[in-house]
């Protein structure tokens, strides 16, 4: 899922069962979740709306991994 603070973008890769939890992005973010706008999706991270990767990325698009990841 791509968010956005200030003029920066980044990504944050889960597993397809897990929800972002408000209180748990504040606590690691220091704010809450906010996605990037449908008109911007392209711009910031270099993919269209629905294909966003964690590869190859526009620069400065930082990618956190959420532990959810891990599960097996």
């Amino acid at each position: 899922m791509a968010f956005s603070f200030e003029d920066r973008s980044f990504v944050v890769v889960t597993s397809g069962m897990t929800r972002i939890s408000n209180q748990k992005f504040k606590k690691v973010f220091n704010q809450r979740p906010r996605m990037l706008p449908h008109d911007q999706v392209e711009t910031m991270t270099g993919y269209r709306i629905g294909g966003v990767c964690p590869f190859a990325l526009n620069d400065g698009v930082k990618v956190y991994l959420d532990y959810s990841l891990k599960k097996t």
